[in-house]
Formats: C-alpha cells, sequence, structure tokens
C-alpha cells in the first residue's frame, strides 16, 4: 500500500501563529492512519521506523526558528529511538507518548536516554485513560506538552462538566509548568470556548488540516485565524 506523511498546524491561538506540526501517515489513495497501521501489522516496527524518518527528513525543513515537529513513536520501537534520532537537534522535536505505550524496562531505558540527550516529550490522547495521570509523577519522566484527547474537546463548548474538566487540567498543567494543547478543534464554537478558558495551544481541521510538505512551504505565510476566517461558519 502506498504511503505518505502529512504534517497538521498547531496553532498559538493567543497570537494567531502556528507554532509547530504534527506528522501523520495516511495512504495516497485516501486509506487512513489506521487503515495504514493494520496493513503493515505484521512490521510495525519497520514502517514505524520508515515513518519517523520520512517525518523528519520532510517536516524539519518545514520549522522556522522558533517551531516545533511533534512526531508520535509506538512503544516497540522506542528501543530504536537512538539510531533513528542520531543526528537530530533534540530542540525541534517533541515526542508523543501516547495512552497505548506499554511503558517497559526497555521503553523508560530508551525514553530516559532520549531524555538525557535534550529530547522533550508530549502525553497524547489525555482523557482516554487513567495511565497518563501515572506518568505525570513519575520522577524520571517530565512531559513539557499535554495533548488533550478530541473526546475532550468534542464537547466541550456544551457539556459544562467537560468544561469544569478541562478547566482543572488546564490549572493542573501550569501548576506542573506543562504546556496543554486541545486536540481535534473542528468547529469556531469549540476554539471560542477553548480560548475563553484560556486554552493557549490548539491544532485540528478548523485551524488547518494535515497537508503536504510541498504544500505548507508554498504557503509559508503564516495565515491567520482571526477576521473573517476565524468567525467562519
Amino acid at each position: 500500500m502506498l504511503k505518505k506523511v502529512l504534517f497538521q498546524p498547531i496553532r498559538d491561538i493567543i497570537i494567531d501563529r502556528n507554532i509547530g506540526f504534527e506528522s501523520t501517515v495516511c495512504g495516497v489513495s485516501g486509506e487512513t492512519a489506521s487503515e495504514i497501521f493494520d496493513y503493515y501489522a505484521g512490521n510495525r516496527v519497520e514502517f514505524d521506523k520508515w515513518a519517523i524518518c520520512e517525518s523528519i527528513n520532510k517536516g524539519i525543513p518545514l520549522l522556522k526558528p522558533d517551531q516545533k515537529l511533534f512526531i508520535n513513536i509506538r512503544s516497540e520501537t522506542f528501543e530504536h529511538g537512538g539510531i533513528i534520532l542520531a543526528d537530530i537537534d533534540p530542540n525541534k522535536v517533541i515526542i508523543e507518548v501516547s495512552e497505548v505505550t506499554e511503558i517497559t524496562n526497555p521503553v523508560r531505558d530508551s525514553l530516559m536516554d532520549l531524555a538525557n540527550r535534550g529530547f522533550r516529550f508530549a502525553i497524547d490522547d489525555f482523557g482516554v485513560g487513567f495511565s497518563n495521570i501515572n506518568r505525570l509523577i513519575l520522577d524520571w519522566f517530565k512531559p513539557t506538552w499535554l495533548k488533550l484527547d478530541l473526546t475532550l474537546i468534542e464537547q466541550v463548548d456544551t457539556n459544562p462538566r467537560i468544561e469544569i474538566i478541562v478547566k482543572y487540567i488546564l490549572d493542573m498543567c501550569s501548576e506542573l509548568g506543562i504546556e496543554l494543547v486541545a486536540e481535534g478543534v473542528e468547529t469556531k464554537n469549540q476554539l471560542l470556548k477553548l480560548m475563553k478558558i484560556g486554552v493557549r495551544f490548539a491544532q485540528g481541521y478548523y485551524l488547518g488540516r494535515p497537508d503536504d510538505p510541498k504544500i505548507i512551504i508554498d504557503s509559508q505565510s503564516d495565515l491567520q485565524i482571526s477576521g473573517d476566517r476565524f468567525f467562519r461558519l
């Protein structure tokens, strides 16, 4: 199955600019990331290594000096992280550790090695389960970013209880010195509610779909989300 890497912008919705991109994989015929992963189920480590290398090779050139590239690494691939990221500037890359990443001893050793080399981490899919809470209190694992799962964001503007939860998580992140990113922002009302709560960073289709790196380079005028585009229906 033919595949490619796309990049979705992550926005600072307060000062209205991109702060980086997250890489994602899809099929050239429109297959989703999940379908691609299922297709390569028997060889996921090699596939993941390809995806990481492709993300870095095509993603790093997209970055302005103060932007970051967010990449996902699966648990079974973490032990090979030192090889994959051998010649990469750690200041440019944020490694996302997801809910499904099992922290085995080899994974822990790999994460500690990457941390000692200056790489920083994001907890992905926060709000899906309880293991991510545990990762906030590990002595050796100190994430600098936390990404709220879209299952929370999709109701943040309609469910007062979820609004309270998001406020609590934002306050917790502030106390811990962690930056919070809201994932899956798809509507104007969601964005406005997040801004009212005080969330600064967000990503989602409303702010920018995953795109080909050539298209991103051609449009690196840092398009605004204010004005007519910000308030579109």
